[in-house]
């Protein structure tokens, strides 16, 4: 459930698909669904990433995932190989478990495939943030040279935004986001298929399931 969503409404809205099911003229539509990393927790509050020692992240992170800290550390290296463990911090419990569970019911229909996405790139402002709410946006209407913050101080800005935005024509024209330089797998419900835009967009499958689940436990995201 989500806050500020549609109430039933007779002859109008019968319900969600989680308990209505898709309507019969919307099965054969392709849908493109996905998320960022940080959403409401981008970590601004903790500057400079790197002025931290490993053992000050760890105490850092420990506040929030106490005796499930080693789970949780590796259960993001498996996900996220090569990024700074404070980004476990920033594992957004909230929108993501909802596309995926869409995403799941959807692909369910097999009339028209489904396409996942997810900001993953870190934005070198205020020493390094996790992708926020909406962040995606700038990138896919080309315009991240109107928002300092998503165009400053890293020089694959330019490159992400031709990879987000030629995706999402690709997907307006053909209903498959897939492009000559980034081949999108669809979602299977019996797998995690997405594509992560970042430092070196590329596919992955990895299962972060439990992973949301234990970021959801500890601390608790937006709904």
């Amino acid at each position: 459930l989500m806050l500020f969503e549609p109430s039933p409404t007779e002859g109008w809205f019968e319900g969600l698909y989680s308990t209505v099911g898709f309507r019969d003229e919307v099965k054969d539509v392709p849908v493109i669904a996905g998320t960022v990393l940080g959403e409401f927790n981008f970590m601004h509050y903790l500057g400079d990433k790197n002025a931290y020692s490993d053992e000050e992240k760890r105490a850092l992170i420990e506040k929030t995932f106490g005796e499930d800290t080693d789970r949780a550390l590796e259960l993001f290296g498996k996900s996220y190989p090569g990024m700074d463990p404070l980004y476990v911090l920033s594992v957004d419990s909230s929108f993501r478990p909802n596309a995926v569970r869409f995403l799941n019911a959807r692909s369910m229909t097999d009339a028209a495939p489904c396409w996942n996405y997810q900001m993953c790139c870190i934005v070198p402002y205020m020493g390094g943030l996790a992708p926020w709410h909406c962040a995606e946006i700038p990138y896919v209407f080309r315009n991240v040279d109107m928002e300092p913050v998503a165009s400053t101080g890293y020089e694959y800005s330019e490159r992400l935004q031709d990879e987000v935005s030629d995706a999402w024509l690709a997907f307006m024209r053909t209903g498959d986001p897939s492009t000559e330089k980034l081949r999108w797998e669809p979602y299977q419900h019996d797998g995690m298929q997405r594509m992560l835009f970042a430092e070196e967009s590329h596919m992955d499958a990895s299962d972060d399931r439990e992973l949301m689940e234990l970021a959801g436990r500890y601390a608790p995201g937006f709904m």
